[in-house]
């Protein structure tokens, strides 16, 4: 379990969360597996953004994960754009998000937004990809532009994950 996790057990027991990019599902069964969540929200609508990324391959890693999970009673998929899934969930409903999706800056930030708010007070935002290189520096600029801009503090692991709390 990443590191994010093992906190967030410390501080919070049954949590309800979202993990925004889902992919074949491994972090979520992990999740699901650690945290023992009321409610998991695995949001993905499983895009193709790269050249390496085809339909076929992501219509596989939607038939896995949607398998992986289909008897499992505390878990909703919302299969749309993360922006737009957000509208879905209640404000101030989530003890924690969890973002591991489109490395772009833009996006990156526009996941922060759009997902803060729908933290309970005291609840945990972070993600993964926070090592700064070329593939993720979109992320690294994302969030810590938004952690200035709203005068909040960034707690980070190695590379691994990133929060906001």
């Amino acid at each position: 379990m990443r590191p994010f996790f093992e906190y967030l057990k410390t501080i919070c027991s049954s949590p309800v969360g979202a993990e925004i990019g889902v992919d074949y599902g491994h972090n979520a069964s992990d999740i699901l597996n650690g945290l023992s969540p009321v409610m998991l929200y695995l949001v993905d609508n499983y895009p193709i953004y790269t050249r390496d990324t085809t339909i076929a391959s992501q219509r596989e890693k939607k038939r896995v994960a949607s398998d992986k999970f289909s008897s499992s009673k505390n878990v909703t998929f919302i299969h749309k754009d993360s922006i737009f899934a957000s509208e879905d969930i209640k404000d101030e409903s989530l003890d924690f998000v969890y973002i591991d999706a489109n490395h772009r800056y833009e996006n990156a930030r526009a996941d922060i937004e759009a997902w803060f708010p729908k933290l309970k007070p005291g609840g945990m935002i972070g993600g993964h990809d926070f090592d700064g290189s070329e593939d993720t520096y979109g992320v690294y600029r994302a969030v810590c532009d938004w952690a200035i801009q709203n005068k909040m503090r960034v707690t980070f692991e190695n590379s691994d994950w990133w929060s906001i709390k």
